[in-house]
């Protein structure tokens, strides 16, 4: 099944592959150029995402194909919020935000276990749960760059705004409800009732009530996964002449069989 999506996203893989090989041997500061060691890394989930998808096709997982496609999304929401700034250093800073995020909402986690450790229903152990606490703080002193002092001075990790509030109201018209459109299919939704549960209402196949959505997640998942890409003209055009004609030449030729599978759908 949709044979047509399953051949763009193996081409897409192996460009955004060979786009990758251009940066062999460029080295790069995690701090002074946090922004191109971020979007490197951006690189790699797309190759990895674009390999998967039509693995999941092949093996008729389709409902799982939509949580790639949320990732590819909010991978493009995400690089879009850091790069809507033209000052170098309001960039970096929106990637520490980014990458220190995660860290801290799971240390605001172990603050909450911290206060039931004597019940029966925690998990941890006061020893292993102090492991945790150490190891967090460990990582706040080695990695300084992701962090900020609180009011009282101590030192917390930076954080960054819920991916709705990175857009502004445009940008939020234009793509947002896309997103909104594959979260559908990615939670318990009377949309997956009939494909999971076989609750048929319409007297259908359900794979065939799964064709039309899934083959418009897929074209969102092109148009995305382009987008994401197309930032590198901006972010490396310092880098290394000839490997950033490669670099926008591999783009365009991503772009064009992107654009190519999700043309018919309002995106």
């Amino acid at each position: 099944m949709y044979p047509d999506k399953t051949e763009r996203y193996n081409q897409c893989s192996k460009l955004i592959a060979e786009y990758g090989q251009t940066f062999r041997g460029i080295e790069f500061d995690e701090k002074e150029q946090a922004l191109e060691v971020y979007y490197l890394m951006t690189i790699k989930l797309l190759e990895r995402h674009t390999k998967a998808i039509p693995l999941l096709i092949n093996n008729n997982c389709f409902v799982e194909i939509f949580p790639l496609v949320r990732n590819l999304m909010e991978t493009y929401f995400k690089i879009n919020w850091v790069v809507d700034t033209k000052n170098k250093q309001e960039r970096i800073d929106r990637v520490f935000r980014l990458e220190g995020h995660a860290f801290g909402e799971y240390e605001k986690e172990l603050q909450i276990i911290e206060r039931h450790l004597d019940k029966k229903y925690t998990f941890y152990t006061k020893e292993a749960f102090n492991k945790l606490v150490d190891h967090i703080e460990r990582e706040k002193k080695t990695q300084l760059q992701l962090t900020d002092k609180d009011e009282n001075g101590k030192i917390k990790y930076k954080s960054s705004p819920p991916l709705a509030n990175m857009m502004g109201e445009i940008f939020r018209v234009k793509y947002y409800h896309l997103y909104r459109f594959v979260c559908t299919y990615i939670h318990p939704s009377p949309f997956l009732k009939t494909f999971l549960l076989n609750y048929n209402l319409y007297e259908k196949n359900p794979n065939e009530l799964l064709n039309k959505p899934l083959n418009q997640a897929l074209g969102i998942g092109l148009k995305f996964m382009s987008l994401t890409v197309g930032y590198s003209i901006d972010i490396f055009n310092k880098y290394n002449l000839e490997s950033h004609k490669k670099r926008i030449r591999l783009y365009y030729e991503i772009d064009n069989i992107a654009k190519e599978g999700y043309e018919g759908y309002i995106i």
